[in-house]
């Protein structure tokens, strides 16, 4: 539900762009593919979306578009860098090769003036050079790092401009729903199945549990101490969007908007202030190839 003539332009445009995806479905196991995989996707995820392209657009209104370089780190199916791209920015889309070495995806995403970068972030050293990108974008991707996450930041540190933005959004750990589940003894992680059915032959996938998830402060915590200012954040629902007409969601809605940080999401818009220099040493423990490497 757009609340604006500006609002409402972006969600007719990310409509637009879901057309594009028609019986496609980015295949991660290699054995499989879905084609209603990827416009179920979309559909659902289609208000956080639209959050994103708003609050990306309003950042940078006055300025002429052409001259933003946007990164959107973890961008799957490249709808969000799709639609920027429309709107006249210059957009960079990574994420997993297994998912950009696809040919029809890697394909669609040049068509549409998009670069699609193939990238482990595990692997710690971004292909740009330093301070390239006025925008960075990191949706929904955090929380699926299985490892300790301080150098991939400091690398979005090193590669974003002085004074550039760098958009984080992921779930709220310390949300209602999160709340409830632990007073009634239940966890709040991904269940143990799941790790099963990650690694099973005909369905593993990549990124799909939540390791790791953060309060906001937490949030402001990392990023305060990697250089960056707190510019905006904000707690969100997918109820915000939506229209409810089930009595019991207009409650859960009501209480939700008078107590914000028990929502599910959170969104930071952090500015970089100044490059992290602290060097970072990985422990031995870690992955061999890694274990001299000091970032």
């Amino acid at each position: 539900m757009a609340v604006n003539k500006k609002e409402q332009e972006l969600y007719n445009l990310l409509q637009k762009t879901m057309k594009i995806f028609d019986n496609y479905e980015i295949s991660q196991s290699k054995t499989k593919t879905n084609p209603e995989g990827a416009i179920n996707y979309l559909q659902i995820h289609q208000w956080e979306h639209l959050r994103t392209l708003n609050d990306v657009s309003n950042y940078f209104e006055k300025c002429n578009p052409s001259e933003i370089k946007i990164l959107d780190i973890g961008a799957y199916y490249g709808n969000v860098c799709i639609c920027l791209a429309e709107l006249g920015f210059k957009v960079y889309a990574l994420d997993h090769p297994e998912i950009m070495d696809e040919v029809v995806h890697h394909d669609r995403l040049t068509k549409h003036n998009v670069t699609p970068i193939s990238y482990r972030l595990q692997d710690f050293s971004m292909p740009f050079e330093d301070e390239v990108f006025d925008c960075i974008i990191m949706c929904e991707v955090l929380e699926h790092i299985n490892f300790n996450p301080l150098p991939v930041i400091k690398e979005i540190n090193r590669i974003g401009k002085l004074e550039s933005l760098f958009y984080l959004s992921l779930p709220n750990i310390s949300s209602l729903s999160n709340r409830l589940k632990l007073v009634r003894g239940y966890s709040i992680h991904s269940s143990i199945d799941r790790f099963f059915i990650q690694l099973a032959k005909d369905t593993r996938k990549l990124g799909e549990h939540h390791w790791r998830e953060y309060t906001i402060s937490e949030t402001e915590t990392i990023l305060e101490k990697m250089g960056y200012r707190i510019y905006k954040n904000y707690f969100f629902d997918e109820r915000d969007n939506k229209i409810n007409k089930n009595f019991k969601n207009q409650l859960i809605k009501f209480f939700l908007d008078k107590n914000p940080s028990l929502k599910c999401n959170q969104t930071t818009l952090a500015i970089k202030k100044s490059l992290f220099q602290q060097t970072l040493y990985l422990p031995e423990t870690f992955e061999r190839t890694y274990q001299s490497l000091e970032i």
